[in-house]
C-alpha cells in the first residue's frame, strides 16, 4: 500500500508518544542550543531529532512498528538505520537491535560506533551498529526475527539492492518478517521519462521480492511499482488522498515473510 495523507489515529498516538518523526522541534534551534555538546543537543531533541526526516515518516514509522508485531526478546535488524530514532524505539521495546549502515555522510549524520554508543547512553538503549553496507555485510544465517528497511532500497543501485535483499532473506529465521517502505519518486519513471534523480531511482518491487522465495504478507499489488496491477495513471488520480513528501515522493509499504519451510 501507499501511505495515506489521513494518518490513522493510532499512528498519531504512536508518533506523539515517541516524538516522531521530527523530535522535539522546539529544541532544534535557538541561541542556547548551539553552545551545547552533541550529547546535550541529542538529549534535548529526542530520538527522532538527530537525523532529518521526510514528512512521509509520519506514516512510515508507526506503520512499520505496528506491522512488525514486536515483542520483547526478538532479534531485530534495521538496514540503513543511520542515526534515525526508529532503531532506538525498537531497542526500548525490549528487542535486541542491530543497525547495518555504512555511515556514508559523516559530516551531517556521523553514523559511527562512537555516535551510536553515545546515543545509547543518552536514550538508555543498546543498539549495536555494524559499520558496513547491506550487500556485503556478513550476517549469520537464520539469526533475526524481523528486518526493517525504512526508505533505503530506492537509494541503492540495482545490483546492490538485489544483493541486500538476498542477505535479508538468508538472515531471517523461518517465519521471520521483513518490513519495508520504499520511496516512489513522482519525478521519475513511470511518471516521467527520467530514470534517476539525486536520491536514487524507482525500483521494481516485484523483482525485489523475487530475489528470494519471500511471501508477500501485506502490500497492495496495485500500489507497488513493478506489479502488473500497478498503474501510474491511477496513482496520480489518487494523489489528493496520498501523503506526498517534499522530493516529491510517495511511500510504498509492504511486509514479506520467509516461509517456514525455507
Amino acid at each position: 500500500m501507499i501511505a495515506r495523507k489521513e494518518v490513522p489515529a493510532e499512528f498519531e498516538t504512536w508518533n506523539r508518544l515517541n516524538g516522531a518523526p521530527e523530535g522535539r522541534v522546539w529544541a532544534k534551534s535557538g541561541r542556547v542550543i548551539k553552545y551545547l555538546s552533541w550529547r546535550q543537543r541529542s538529549r534535548l531533541r529526542g530520538m527522532y531529532g538527530i537525523q532529518p526526516n521526510s514528512p512521509t515518516r509520519r506514516f512510515e514509522y508507526p506503520w512499520a512498528w505496528h506491522a512488525g508485531k514486536l515483542s520483547p526478546g526478538l532479534d531485530v535488524l534495521e538496514i540503513g538505520g543511520g542515526l534515525s530514532g526508529f532503531q532506538f524505539s525498537l531497542s526500548r521495546s525490549g528487542c535486541r537491535v542491530t543497525n547495518v549502515d555504512p555511515g556514508m555522510d559523516e559530516q551531517q549524520w556521523p553514523c559511527t560506533p562512537e555516535a551510536i554508543e553515545t546515543l545509547n547512553e543518552v536514550f538508555g538503549t543498546s543498539v549495536r551498529l555494524i559499520h558496513a553496507d547491506a550487500a556485503s555485510v556478513h550476517l549469520p544465517a537464520c539469526s533475526f526475527d524481523r528486518v526493517f528497511s525504512i526508505s533505503v532500497m530506492e537509494h541503492l543501485d540495482e545490483p546492490v539492492r538485489r544483493a541486500a535483499m538476498g542477505k535479508v532473506f538468508d538472515c531471517l529465521r523461518p517465519g521471520g518478517k521483513a518490513i519495508l517502505t520504499v520511496d516512489l519518486f513522482l519525478d521519475l519513471a513511470p511518471f516521467t521519462p527520467r530514470l534517476t534523480n539525486r536520491f536514487g531511482s524507482n525500483c521494481d518491487i516485484r523483482q525485489l521480492i523475487e530475489v528470494a522465495p519471500f511471501r508477500l504478507l501485506e502490500g497492495r499489488e496495485d500500489e507497488l511499482f513493478g506489479f502488473e496491477a500497478f498503474s501510474a495513471d491511477r496513482i496520480l488520480q489518487k494523489l489528493p488522498d496520498l501523503l506526498v513528501g517534499v522530493y516529491p515522493v510517495l511511500a510504498q509499504c509492504l511486509v514479506l515473510e520467509k516461509p517456514m519451510t525455507a
